[in-house]
């Protein structure tokens, strides 16, 4: 059990199905009589296909070749036919080997190989039945041969049929699974771009979204200057961390096909010490029609993009042209909020430096009014009028540079 449990999951039920086929051969041969042609017994020839399967089983475990399901099973047609022969030829209940052998090669095998298999495999049926002392001459001999025959054809066209279908299936729902994984991936990253504010960021995940969901070689954004008008890198990335050039791309716009320019996606060459890569298909960022930048994506030699690989590049191109607009927004409110904060500052230092200059003069005059009104018996009425109406401004000129001081703090 341990050694089985080493082999593939698919050559598990090739093996079981050996072990079946014999004890079927056994039960059928109680109901076989014939002793036509039998040159070995058929129990004992079970017990040397009993050794022949542990033995197997033993030397898979060291030879790579009886590893491989179809080698194996070449092996067993051998071993069956030569049963067939020493038991009895038309008749041999060990016919039964040549079925579970079309079953086997069904599990390995498509429609039309799987038939082919059985064909072979009938031929060969009939070449140990011919040289066997029982012969094909008599008309029941023929009518069995047929008959064995057609059960072999039909067995092989219902199993890889019914295998055929289920291989469908099989991809089908890892076919969902692989959307329902790459769906709930997909949302994580846009949820991810919705809410991200910082540009830097949300350039180096709209850079690795290709590689990481795609497979692509690498990646590159570039984004176009809102007063020189001109394209920039923005932000790159790469499976192996290479640089890579922009010529040669295939134009696409967001979620629609290749544009008439660049239908035939090309090999961009090296050029100014950038490596060769392979296949690249530009995608345009744009919000409202108005063009942000583009994506480039490098393909691989042999990456084929599919219509969903186009529509995920189309969907990422329209989330990261409304992420990059949103945090060019905020990026500009955040400079706006840094300038009206900085004029701030200037204000409330210019005001207070005001203040403390004017404060200076103004404790000079009330100190001067202060000692004439010391005086003022000395003092014709006009002059201590003069005085009164120094100090009343002064007292005014002190409380609006308190007010300007209350206003810094």
């Amino acid at each position: 059990m341990p050694l089985l449990a080493r082999l593939p999951r698919v050559e598990r039920p090739i093996l079981l199905l050996r072990w079946l086929a014999l004890l079927l051969v056994l039960i059928l041969h109680w109901f076989d009589r014939s002793a036509a042609g039998v040159l070995f017994a058929v129990p004992k020839m079970a017990l040397v296909l009993v050794g022949y399967n542990g033995l197997l089983l033993v030397l898979m475990r060291y030879v790579v070749w009886l590893r491989r399901p179809l080698n194996f099973l070449a092996l067993d047609t051998v071993v069956a036919t030569l049963a067939v022969y020493l038991t009895g030829g038309y008749h041999s209940s060990f016919f039964v080997l040549y079925v579970f052998i079309t079953i086997a090669a069904a599990l390995q095998l498509e429609l039309v190989p799987t038939v082919i298999v059985s064909l072979s495999i009938g031929l060969i049926y009939v070449g140990a039945c011919y040289v066997n002392p029982a012969g094909l001459l008599s008309l029941y001999a023929q009518y069995i041969l047929a008959a064995k025959l057609l059960l072999l054809l039909v067995v092989a066209v219902l199993c890889a049929l019914l295998l055929e279908q289920l291989r469908r299936e099989h991809a089908e729902m890892e076919r969902s699974r692989a959307l329902a994984r790459r769906l709930g991936a997909l949302n994580d990253l846009f949820q991810e771009l919705s809410t991200s504010l910082d540009l830097d960021r949300t350039l180096k995940t709209v850079a690795e979204a290709p590689v990481a969901f795609l497979g692509a070689q690498a990646a590159r954004i570039s984004l176009l200057d809102d007063q020189s008008s001109r394209m920039y890198v923005a932000a790159e990335t790469g499976a192996d961390g290479q640089r890579f050039p922009l010529p040669g791309a295939e134009a696409t716009a967001p979620g629609g096909p290749p544009s008439p320019e660049g239908a035939k996606p090309a090999p961009a060459s090296a050029q100014d010490g950038w490596p060769e890569v392979g296949p690249m298909v530009a995608v345009t960022l744009s919000l409202a029609d108005k063009p942000l930048g583009r994506l480039d994506v490098v393909c691989h030699d042999t990456q084929v993009l599919t219509e969903e690989d186009r529509m995920f590049l189309g969907a990422l191109a329209q989330e990261a042209a409304l992420a990059i607009r949103n945090a060019r927004l905020y990026a500009r409110e955040r400079e706006q909020v840094a300038r009206l904060r900085a004029l701030d500052r200037l204000r409330d230092g210019f005001v207070s430096a005001v203040s403390h200059e004017l404060r200076t003069p103004l404790t000079c005059v009330r100190t001067s009014a202060d000692l004439l009104r010391a005086t003022s018996s000395q003092l014709t009425e006009a002059q201590a009028e003069m005085v009164r109406t120094i100090g009343h401004h002064v007292e005014r000129l002190e409380g609006l540079v308190a007010d300007l001081l209350e206003m810094t703090k």
